[in-house]
């Protein structure tokens, strides 16, 4: 603020009056202050074009919109980007077009609008590619496959993870393919790397997939469980298991793929639990040890609160992973509510797909009498929740 009052007292515009401007409009974004992130940004608009700073005008637009989408501010940080591309675009500064083209993309994968994004990728590569940009190619190939996993595209989402260091993602890969010991293993390799504001949003996609893998696999572990109590006729089972596993959440089941014969969890179960030909299972390894497993994705979850408190999108599939980890464990009244939660801040925020994995778990787990929301029925928003995954190009649950 001081450099820009010292410049506004300057006879001539300079370059420090369109850096602050630029700089402020960061700020006030960043501070969920929109009609002032406006302002400036209008201000840095015209001092760039008029100083010649266009470049500085791209970027400033691009890092506002990151700000925007992060707080699922879709028009805003959409118009950012529109005039980010336009302006990098007249420029020739290719470097800053893609950054723009990428972040679009992000922005389009987590409002739902999946094949919208997955071409901004293809165009985002094709131009890095020609540029040998690694750092692009590289955050748009993971961006790509985490849309092939949105869409059920298993085994073509593999091969691209496979050749980036998008852990989180491949993980969920692995596990989808029927993998859980390699699923388990490459989710340990994810750092937290949640460090508040300087954290980027769209790395939410890789806090998403390993929570997910870890429910996957303590839902597994704990039917895994109870079926071991019911065979050695220990009476606990009968009394505290309640029928809760056997209803637990589905929302980890991929499809069921024609030539497959039955879902990639349940080959991946199989394989976690089914007895050796040779005789006897061996002692449990981590990944399916419940305890382990239960602390785990509890430490996930709390991540992704971090996380949410930071970027509003976050907070749908925090609320959805909190309810599923309550209705594991036997809290059904507490984990409905929390995914109702759920699919209120989904609507609220503009976020179909989480609206619809929160809406696919509700129908088929609330009871018969259970009250969704006004207007509601279980029959209903199953339906809603179908239409919206076939219309993605999967008739299962899946994510991010």
């Amino acid at each position: 603020m001081r450099a820009l009052t010292l410049g506004e007292e300057l006879e001539h515009l300079t370059p420090v009056v369109a850096r602050s401007y630029a700089s402020l409009c960061l700020t006030s974004a960043a501070e969920r202050r929109q009609a002032e992130a406006n302002e400036f940004r209008e201000l840095a608009l015209t001092s760039c074009k008029q100083l010649g700073e266009l470049g500085l005008l791209a970027y400033t637009l691009t890092a506002a919109a990151m700000n925007d989408a992060g707080q699922a501010r879709w028009a805003p940080a959409v118009a950012n980007l529109d005039r980010a591309i336009k302006e990098s675009a007249a420029l020739g500064a290719k470097g800053q077009w893609e950054e723009a083209i990428s972040q679009l993309a992000h922005l389009e994968f987590y409002r739902g609008n999946f094949k919208v994004s997955r071409g901004l990728y293809d165009t985002a590569v094709a131009s890095a590619k020609q540029r040998k940009n690694a750092k692009i190619l590289n955050r748009c190939k993971a961006g790509i496959a985490a849309v092939l996993l949105a869409t059920g595209e298993v085994q073509s989402a593999l091969a691209i993870l496979e050749e980036t260091n998008s852990y989180g993602p491949l993980a969920l890969a692995l596990l989808r393919t029927g993998e859980p010991q390699k699923a388990y293993d490459m989710a340990l390799k994810v750092k937290d790397r949640f460090k508040g504001r300087r954290t980027k949003y769209y790395l939410l996609k890789s806090f998403v997939s390993v929570a997910e893998v870890i429910l996957s696999l303590l839902e597994a572990a704990m039917e895994n469980q109870q079926r071991n109590k019911y065979t050695n006729g220990d009476s606990v089972a009968g009394q505290n298991g309640g029928g809760f596993l056997r209803q637990s959440t589905r929302q980890f089941k991929v499809t069921p793929s024609a030539d497959l014969g039955a879902t990639k969890v349940e080959r991946s179960r199989r394989s976690i639990f089914s007895d050796s030909e040779d005789g006897p299972r061996r002692a449990l390894e981590d990944f399916e040890d419940v305890d382990n497993l239960q602390a785990m994705a509890q430490e996930w979850i709390d991540k992704l609160a971090q996380f949410a408190s930071v970027y509003a999108v976050a907070y749908p599939r925090m609320l959805l992973f909190k309810g599923q980890m309550q209705f594991l464990t036997g809290n059904q009244s507490i984990g409905l509510h929390l995914v109702r939660k759920c699919k209120a801040a989904a609507v609220n925020l503009g976020m179909p797909h989480e609206e619809s994995l929160a809406k696919q778990f509700l129908s088929e787990h609330s009871g018969p009498d259970s009250k969704i929301s006004a207007g509601d029925s279980l029959v209903m928003i199953g339906a809603e929740a179908s239409d919206f995954f076939k219309r993605m190009g999967n008739s299962g649950r899946v994510a991010d």
